[in-house]
């Protein structure tokens, strides 16, 4: 999992620019298992939990 972040200062403003799971892996992290109720209890539905897929955007940030 890689994040970028650059930016850069104006004055009052700054603009930053980044980029989070910048390989845009999806490695299962973590995972249970639980019952699903509708069809019986010898029913066991698997949930994986992975990386949010790549993000990207810009932050403007303005201090007095």
């Amino acid at each position: 999992f890689v994040t970028l972040r650059g930016g850069v200062a104006l004055g009052a403003w700054s603009v930053a620019a980044f980029i989070d799971n910048l390989a845009d892996s999806h490695p299962v992290t973590n995972y249970d298992f639980t019952i699903n109720s509708a069809t019986g209890p010898f029913d066991r539905v698997q949930r994986n939990y992975t990386f949010r897929p790549r993000t990207f955007g810009l932050t403007f940030t303005y201090r007095k």
